[in-house]
């Protein structure tokens, strides 16, 4: 019996990896005889503790990476073949591939009184993939009154493999933790984020 039929990985730019667990539980009263384990996609097995047999009551995990090849929906199949009585056993597998990074993801700007400015912190944008994406809208969430977003260098598309930059200004209008986020919205995979974190004075 296997822990999940579905395994769904968190957004992972092109060329990067993200994992996830999947367990394979022997509830039968004889022993587990695996003859293959396949994946198709954009995944592949990264470790495997089940070799060719489970024993009665045991389990195992199969460890399942994540490397977009492209942008948007991936998909792919995890298939175990064994002499259990649901044989071929299959997990589904999806991931978003992503071309658009941000970096820094976090940005502190620690104290500001209120209703002052900080100094202006960078971000970079960049594209890692091979063809061009569109940045359709720049735009802040959470508390959106308290961070400013100035004037950039990335327009409205980014060609393969460049970057540009932005900044962020920190203007807290109450005192406290004021959170929030910087949003790119690109048709590169889906919306590029990065933290903001401010205590107003």
């Amino acid at each position: 019996m296997l822990s999940a039929t579905r395994l769904t990985f968190p957004k992972t730019l092109i060329g990067q990896t993200a994992s996830l667990t999947v367990t394979l539980t022997n509830t039968g009263n004889a022993t587990l005889n695996i003859s293959n384990v396949a994946i198709t996609g954009d995944f592949a097995v990264q470790s495997n503790t089940c070799g060719t047999q489970v024993l009665a009551g045991n389990n195992c995990a199969i460890t399942v990476g994540f490397t977009p090849t492209a942008k948007n929906s991936r998909t792919g199949i995890l298939q175990l073949t064994d002499n259990a009585a649901n044989n071929p056993q299959r997990v589904t597998l999806t991931g978003m591939g992503m071309s658009i990074a941000l970096s820094p993801t976090a940005l502190n700007f620690g104290a500001e009184p209120v209703g002052q400015t900080s100094a202006p912190q960078p971000v970079t944008i960049s594209n890692v993939s091979n063809a061009s994406v569109n940045l359709t809208a720049f735009t802040i969430s959470g508390t959106p009154a308290d961070y400013t977003i100035f004037p950039n260098t990335c327009g409205s598309s980014l060609a393969a493999g460049t970057n540009c930059s932005l900044n962020v200004s920190f203007n807290p209008t109450k005192t406290g933790v004021r959170n929030a986020k910087l949003n790119v919205a690109n048709n590169g995979g889906g919306t590029a984020t990065a933290t903001l974190t401010g205590t107003g004075q």
